[in-house]
């Protein structure tokens, strides 16, 4: 796997354990505890996303979010480019890196944070005390994009050769995945389960 910047990051078979050791390696401060006062919207297939508030040392919070990019670039202002500093985010440029890692049949996964204020947050819970997606929509405007990291899923050796019989035999082999469209795409090719023309055919219909 490889983040923004062509790094090649380890996954092993669990993606969670994998990434929490890449941010673990790649952090730039501890400046939260994970234990304490720590709000979480778990990830769901509706919205393909997660999000979680931790408290600072300083009484600050962090709202961190991960997941699709589709589903979370309507809260995303700006992209990270080194420690202190951030810019726009440029729509296209991003678009443009997500489609190469999907074209290579790799699944995307985005990260962006926003530093709030304990009066935002008591704000807040006021109009949603139960703390729903709609307490985590109202304090996400503005995030700011960390990095992107691509994560490859390798098929098993078995898996062409036994779609292949499939078809020989006269079976349809269909892929169902809420993977981005390129990406499922690109993993269908390697399976030998749609053709380079039967994609070329599909982007001109």
């Amino acid at each position: 796997s490889e983040d923004i910047n062509g790094n090649n990051v380890l996954i092993g078979d669990m993606t969670e354990k994998a990434l929490f050791k890449f941010i673990e390696e790649n952090k730039e401060d501890d400046k939260f505890d994970m234990s304490k006062d720590t709000i979480v919207l778990p990830f769901k297939s509706d919205y393909k996303f997660m999000m979680t508030i931790c408290k600072n040392k300083d009484n600050s919070y962090t709202l961190y979010a991960k997941g699709a990019y589709e589903q979370l670039i309507e809260y995303i202002s700006k992209v990270k480019i080194s420690n202190n500093k951030n810019e726009n985010i440029n729509k296209d440029k991003i678009s443009k890196i997500l489609s190469q890692y999907a074209n290579d049949s790799k699944r995307t996964i985005i990260f962006a944070k926003k530093t709030l204020s304990e009066e935002e947050i008591k704000s807040s819970e006021k109009s949603h005390p139960e703390k729903d997606i709609e307490f985590f929509k109202s304090l996400s405007k503005d995030l700011e994009l960390q990095f992107i990291i691509g994560i490859t899923d390798p098929l098993r050796t078995d898996v062409p050769s036994s779609i292949a019989t499939c078809k020989r035999a006269g079976i349809t082999v269909r892929m169902v995945t809420g993977d981005n469209l390129l990406t499922a795409m690109a993993i269908s090719k390697l399976a030998g389960i749609i053709t380079e023309e039967e994609i070329i055919e599909s982007t001109l219909i």
